[in-house]
Parts: C-alpha cells; sequence; structure tokens
C-alpha cells in the first residue's frame, strides 16, 4: 500500500497555515508543489483550528480551477454536514463520505465525465483517461445555474403552480390534516427540465447549495441522460439562509426576524425528466418533533407530483 504524501506532508501545511497570518495580511489559499514529476496544487480552507487541505493535479485542474472547485465541495459539504469538522469527525458519515469523494475523484480524473449504469470505474481506466486533456469545466464551476427563459404567460403559469404547492393546502388530499399543526413550512421550492431551472422561489444562496448538491450527486445528468419513472429523495440539510443552523441570528433594527430553533430538510420529487426541489424547515411555527414524518412525506410527494403534472400540462 502506497503512503499517502499529503497526509505525511500535513504538518508543513499546518504550520504555514498558523504562522501566514502573522505575516501576510491574509491566510495562504494554496500551495503548488512538485509531486512525482508533475505539478500539484494543495488548497488550504481553514475552519477554526482546523484545515482541509485537498490536492489536485494542475493537468486536470489549473490554479484558480482548484481553488472554485475545493470552494464547491466545501460548499456542498457544510450543506450537506453543517460543518466540516462534524463531517469527518463523525465516524457514521464516513461510508457515505467515501462513496462521495471516490466519485468526486473519478469524475475529475476521466474528464468529468458520469460513468454509466454498466460501468465500474477501475483505476487503470482513470488513468488511462487522465492522459487526455481536460475538457473545459468553465460552467460547471461556476456557482449558478443553467436558466432557460420561458414565455410570460407560461412563466406565470409555472410560478402559480409552485406557489400553490408553498401555500401548503393539503386539504384537498386527506381530511386527516383539518385542524392539526402543520409538521413543516415550505421555505422554498425550485423547478428543472432537462437539468435547466426554469423557475426558482429560493434565496439565492440556498440556490445555490441546492443547485450545487443536485450536481455533484448527478441529478442533473440523469435529467439530461434520461427520463426517470419515479424519484424521491428525501434528507436534512443546512442552508446558508439559515446560517447552518449553527446559532441564532440577532435581530436589528433594520430586520426584527429571527431564526428558528429547527431543522431543515430537503425533498426532491423527479418524474420524467422534470424534477421538483423543495426545502422545508421544522421548528418556529410548526410542530418541533417530527412524529408523522411519512405520512407528510406521502402527502407531500403527492401534492408535488400533482405540481410536476400541472407543469407538464402547462
Amino acid at each position: 500500500m502506497q503512503s499517502n504524501t499529503l497526509c505525511s506532508a500535513r504538518g508543513a501545511f499546518m504550520t504555514l497555515q498558523h504562522l501566514l497570518p502573522d505575516v501576510a495580511p491574509s491566510p495562504p489559499v494554496s500551495s503548488t508543489v512538485l509531486l512525482r514529476g508533475e505539478l500539484t496544487h494543495v488548497v488550504c480552507t481553514a475552519q477554526g483550528k482546523e484545515v482541509m487541505l485537498l490536492a489536485l493535479p494542475h493537468s486536470r485542474c489549473p490554479l484558480r480551477e482548484a481553488v472554485q472547485v475545493t470552494a464547491d465541495l466545501v460548499h456542498s459539504l457544510q450543506f450537506n454536514y453543517q460543518t466540516l469538522s462534524r463531517a469527518f469527525t463523525n465516524e457514521e458519515y464516513h461510508p457515505a463520505l467515501d462513496h462521495f469523494f471516490s466519485l468526486f475523484f473519478a469524475r475529475l480524473l476521466s474528464s468529468g465525465l458520469w460513468p454509466s449504469a454498466q460501468q465500474s470505474v477501475f483505476l487503470q481506466d482513470i488513468s488511462t483517461k487522465a492522459a487526455d486533456p481536460a475538457p473545459a469545466q468553465f460552467e460547471d464551476l461556476l456557482p449558478a445555474a443553467h436558466w432557460v427563459p420561458l414565455p410570460r404567460e407560461t412563466q406565470v403559469q409555472l410560478d402559480e403552480a409552485l406557489s400553490e404547492l408553498e401555500s401548503n393546502d393539503f386539504g384537498d388530499l386527506s381530511e386527516d390534516s383539518t385542524g392539526c399543526q402543520r409538521l413543516y413550512t415550505i421555505i422554498g421550492t425550485c423547478f428543472y427540465h432537462k437539468g435547466y431551472l426554469l423557475a426558482s422561489h429560493l434565496a439565492r444562496t440556498d440556490l445555490v447549495d441546492v443547485h450545487t448538491f443536485c450536481r455533484q450527486q448527478g441529478l442533473l445528468h440523469l435529467g439530461r441522460s434520461e427520463p426517470v419513472r419515479s424519484l424521491v429523495l428525501w434528507r436534512e440539510v443546512f442552508p446558508a439562509s439559515c446560517n447552518r443552523g449553527l446559532s441564532e441570528t440577532v435581530p436589528t433594527t433594520t430586520s426584527p426576524y429571527q431564526l428558528p430553533q429547527g431543522r431543515w430538510f430537503l425533498l426532491i420529487v423527479g418524474k420524467g425528466q422534470e424534477m421538483l426541489v423543495v426545502l422545508l424547515e421544522s421548528g418556529g411555527c410548526t410542530v418541533r418533533y417530527v412524529q408523522g414524518t411519512l405520512t407528510f412525506m406521502h402527502k407531500h410527494t403527492r401534492h408535488t407530483k400533482n405540481t410536476i403534472y400541472k407543469y407538464t400540462q402547462i
């Protein structure tokens, strides 16, 4: 088993991270080293007393792209696990992180291509593809979504469908919800068609979080490549607009709003080549516990599928 050169030299990077801020106006962002005859960029991301190091070969990522790729990766990890420390120190997350980083480096070394369902990414295949020049990935590195402008009438109808979903009116689905306090509040939605954004009711920071998550999980690629019969994804997330759930926002004279002590969840429902993303909040005016979550998901998934069906008729 070959030793990890980056792990062996991490002490030097930690020393630079702690010493340079005393003599320079800003902390170090990256270092370029010669590793096995190839230029390699080591990008540093500091959070508190901890530092994350990511080494990327220059042949696959020039320095500016390496910095942007690292920032995108950190953004995704914070959205999924709240903080970098929580992501890497909690052993329960290690299997998911191993799978995520295996896909991350496989795509990086294999010219950014997603392997098909029948293919397995072997090391020899990666080394072969790594010899080919990497394609331009400028648009994939930007914290923005591909957006398709629609005719005004169609855009209004789509926004109305999303607004109807966000109203949380489930009276037509079940009489059991009458008079009951809601479990979740929808704080934003967005709609994709073939991986392209058609409408968004999310805050800008939340849209960046959601779009980065969908792109790195391969959901946008899936929507472009083939239609799906049914897609349902549910997981807890930590949106940037809610300060990752780290602390309460102190109300000010300009904005008296104070974030509730709650939890946030992501619901993604897809059918065909359409995908609807819903960001929900539990806490504040909603029930604080998550009892009845499965029942809510069933009702909410039916409602989101109805929204997708309405779009297909627009």
